[in-house]
């Protein structure tokens, strides 16, 4: 069933009932019933680079709206280079218990083109430059619903590069959509 078909078919009157007695939660997450929480960050996996490419993966608890999105600020460098893609939905619970985001772009290229490519490079398995990253998700009704920042690649000072930019989230080279919702309110400081 597609995402966004089941409230759909519900708000209509024509979806299934399920009579099986399972109440337990499945390997998937999903209970048996429709998910009515709220939309949060479950996992962050460590952006990293796979056959030439960046990747991004993200899983949360409930549905997003398939607009959740990355943002990457270089550090330790005087320009403070910055991109943004999105991480729309790859995969998805039924009932609404959770969604699996991912966005790949290339790595390295010579223009930073929004979902397709990155001037970030490659160090083996890992994004090169010391970067800050945040992701935020939005819920169903397009509403921001949670947003985790954090670092990756300082040997130190990575918690004050975090701080800097939650005080100021503006790109120094690209558009940052929404800045002002990336701050110390909104945004959880995760590990990675």
């Amino acid at each position: 069933m597609f995402k966004y078909t089941l409230p759909l078919l519900a708000f209509m009157g024509l979806a299934a009932c399920d009579d099986s007695s399972e109440t337990g939660i499945t390997e998937t997450g999903d209970t048996g019933s429709e998910f009515d929480g709220a939309t949060t960050i479950q996992e962050i996996t460590a952006p990293h680079c796979d056959g030439g490419d960046i990747v991004f993966q993200v899983r949360t608890q409930g549905w997003t709206n398939n607009e959740s999105l990355v943002n990457i600020w270089e550090q330790g460098s005087v320009d403070r280079w910055n991109e943004e893609h999105d991480l729309p939905s790859v995969d998805h619970g039924e009932l609404g218990w959770w969604d699996e985001l991912e966005q790949r772009v290339e790595a390295g290229a010579s223009t930073y083109d929004r979902n397709e490519a990155s001037l970030y490079a490659c160090d083996g398995d890992e994004v090169g430059h010391a970067n800050v990253y945040a992701i935020r998700v939005y819920d169903v009704d397009g509403n921001l619903a949670d947003c985790a920042i954090f670092h990756q690649g300082f040997a130190s000072g990575g918690d004050d590069r975090v701080d800097e930019i939650l005080d100021d989230p503006t790109g120094a080279h690209n558009p940052v959509s929404d800045a002002s919702e990336i701050n110390s309110t909104n945004c959880e400081v995760w590990e990675t």
